[in-house]
């Protein structure tokens, strides 16, 4: 948000303010109680005035300052998810894949995002940091009002961690070597007569497999 933006922002904060103490005050007469309130609002809608002044915004109030700041700068034009979602509200029959697309690709780059701001922290880049945080702030804003709309349109959509993926798919490897050993190693030893051995192995195997199951479980909590 802009100095300007956040200008406006308190302008119609304390404009607000203002009018609710001069309200209270006619009403109950507590002078005493409102007047710090009303004075200390007025000076701050002062303050704002001529503030907005030294950029060119001069208005006599909030709503007038607004709409001199939006004709010096126009807001941005709506983005094509902003508008697909538009044309949704409007009653279009449109299918909402691009939405629910566009939800995911934001939650992978905020997966490398995060792992990049690790990075970032690890060598003490903190102007690269807070880039990374500055779009990891938006990334959060876009990716919940689309997940909200979509919710709304009964389109909810789950989201899953590809590196979740990834460790499922060592994990099954692993077992599926473990298992291919075992039964390798057990078949030679029981062809060879070595049962006493057999068990030994059956014993190192079943810990081994413990632990893989192990750290399965741990991976989802």
């Amino acid at each position: 948000m802009s100095y300007v933006e956040r200008t406006l922002a308190d302008l119609f904060r304390s404009t607000e303010e203002l009018d609710v103490a001069r309200k209270q005050l006619a009403e109950d007469h507590r002078d005493a109680v409102h007047r710090p309130i009303i004075e200390r609002a007025n000076r701050t809608v002062t303050f704002c005035y001529k503030e907005l002044a030294r950029f060119d915004i001069k208005a006599t109030t909030p709503e007038e300052a607004e709409k001199q700041f939006f004709a010096l700068c126009p807001p941005p034009a709506p983005t094509v998810y902003e508008d697909f979602i538009r044309q949704l509200q409007n009653g279009q029959q449109l299918s909402p894949d691009a939405l629910c697309q566009r939800v995911e690709d934001l939650f992978r780059e905020r997966i490398i995002l995060q792992a990049r701001r690790r990075a970032m922290i690890r060598s003490g880049h903190e102007d690269e940091r807070d880039d990374i945080d500055r779009r990891l702030a938006s990334i959060r804003v876009e990716g919940t009002a689309l997940k909200g709309f979509l919710e709304s349109i009964n389109c909810p959509i789950t989201l899953r961690d590809p590196r979740q993926s990834e460790k499922e798919e060592n994990i099954e490897e692993q077992f599926l070597r473990l298992y291919q050993a075992r039964k390798r190693i057990v078949g030679m030893l029981t062809k060879e007569g070595d049962e006493k051995t057999v068990q030994h192995v059956e014993a190192l195997y079943a810990q081994e497999q413990a632990k893989l199951f192990e750290q399965s479980d741990e991976s989802y909590t």
